[in-house]
């Protein structure tokens, strides 16, 4: 059997570019949209005027959605080449640069950054710990980290049908960390499973100080009439999400 992917070659092979972008039939079957993209716009707050980088960047939207909402510069990088590639051609613009790295040794210009952003990205990183220091120096004195991973009680035990919703969940082996082989839009790639204790730590072993926390809840009215869905959701966590500070 082949071996699993890790997220620095996933979303180059065959056919998983094509299936993560693929449109869903409603706005509410996207907890990206439902759950994670409101916690990550109330923890960045006001980003007008910040020079922002970006830890996985993927296609780019999330960097033109700063720009529009105010960002005087955005970095990007991500180390798949369809991404990077989708990413440099969305963001034509002289704000952005896109760069193909690998996040989990990319290491930044010394306090370069206000704010780095990394979302959906660090469950394939092995060294969390590395990534937020190095993101910490990255930014000057008193700015702001903020990512999101996928929620601990996800990592710990993959029970969803490949191809299908999930309808029940476990939580299995939660205080053994590492990695865990998951079936992912078709494809076997590699994630790292991290308690939540474990979050906290590498903030601080970073050199971060920790300002909040996020189980990102699912927001009722971006569900329109979609009821059923909003109740299954509410069910369980699927991100969480941290923002801390570079001290002064």
């Amino acid at each position: 059997m082949r071996k699993p992917s890790d997220g620095a070659e996933f979303y180059d092979e065959e056919g998983v570019f094509e299936r993560y972008f693929a449109p869903r039939a409603r706005p509410s079957d996207s907890p990206v949209l439902t759950m994670e993209m409101p916690a990550f716009w109330d923890a960045a707050g006001d980003i007008a005027g910040l020079s922002v980088l970006d830890l996985g960047c993927g296609d780019g939207q999330l960097g033109a959605e700063l720009l529009a909402r105010g960002a005087a510069r955005y970095v990007g990088v991500d180390a798949s080449e369809r991404m990077v590639a989708a990413a440099a051609s969305r963001l034509q613009t002289a704000q952005a640069t896109v760069t193909r790295a690998d996040i989990g040794t990319y290491s930044a210009p010394t306090s370069d950054f206000d704010l780095v952003v990394s979302l959906r990205a660090l469950h394939y990183v092995e060294d969390l710990t590395g990534v937020l220091r190095r993101a910490g120096q990255a930014v000057r004195p008193g700015g702001r980290v903020v990512y999101s991973h996928e929620h601990p009680v996800i990592t710990s035990f993959e029970a969803r049908r490949p191809d299908g919703k999930r309808a029940n969940w476990t939580v299995d082996n939660y205080f053994v960390p590492g990695p865990r082989v998951v079936v992912f839009l078709g494809k076997r790639v590699l994630k790292h499973h991290r308690t939540v204790e474990e979050h906290l730590n590498a903030v601080r072993d970073a050199g971060l100080a920790f300002l909040r926390l996020r189980e990102c809840p699912p927001i009722h009215q971006l569900f329109a009439a979609d009821e059923a869905e909003f109740q299954r959701r509410l069910r369980i966590p699927l991100f969480l999400m941290i923002e801390a500070r570079r001290p002064n």
